[in-house]
C-alpha cells in the first residue's frame, strides 16, 4: 500500500533523521505481490535504515511487528504461526514486539515427540523484543 509505505518513510525520517528528504525512495516485495499485513511494517523500517546506513540486516532474520506514528512496535497477530513457520525454515533470529514476549514463552515446539518451551532460544534460533525503532535497530544493526 503507497500511503503504508510514505507513513513509514515519513516516520522513519521523523524518528530516525536518515535524510530520506533528499533522496529518491524504492519499496519492492519480491514476486511482486501485495502485502496489506501491518506486521510488516518493521521489517520495512529496517530494510530502509539498512539501505540508508548502508548496512546490511543479519541474514536469516525474521522481523515482525506494526510500526506506529511515534515510532512504537505494536503487537502483531498469529505470532504462534508465524514463528513455527520460520522454525520450519530455518530462521536464525527473531525480532518481535516485547508486547508478543509472553505469548511466545508460552509456545511449545514438537522435537522428536517431546514438547520444548520455547523460552527466548530453542535449537539455534533466539528471540529479541522491542519496543520501538530505536530498540530495533540496536538490535539488528550493533
Amino acid at each position: 500500500d503507497r500511503n503504508r509505505a510514505n507513513m513509514l518513510l515519513a516516520v522513519c525520517e521523523k524518528i530516525l533523521n536518515l535524510g530520506l528528504i533528499s533522496k529518491d525512495c524504492f519499496i519492492n516485495i519480491i514476486g511482486g505481490i501485495k502485502i496489506s499485513d501491518p506486521a510488516t511494517d518493521l521489517a520495512i523500517a529496517m530494510a530502509i535504515v539498512s539501505s540508508a546506513r548502508e548496512v546490511p540486516v543479519k541474514e536469516n532474520t525474521l522481523i515482525l511487528g506494526e510500526v506506529g506514528l511515534s515510532g512504537e512496535i505494536r503487537p502483531v497477530s498469529r505470532i504462534e504461526k508465524r514463528i513455527m513457520e520460520a522454525y520450519a525454515l530455518g530462521i536464525r533470529y527473531v525480532i518481535l514486539p516485547t508486547s508478543c514476549q509472553k505469548e511466545v514463552d508460552k509456545m511449545t515446539i514438537n522435537n522428536d515427540n517431546q514438547k520444548d518451551l520455547i523460552s527466548g532460544k530453542i535449537n539455534s534460533v533466539e528471540f529479541f523484543y522491542a519496543d520501538n525503532l530505536h530498540e530495533a535497530i540496536d538490535i539488528l544493526f550493533s
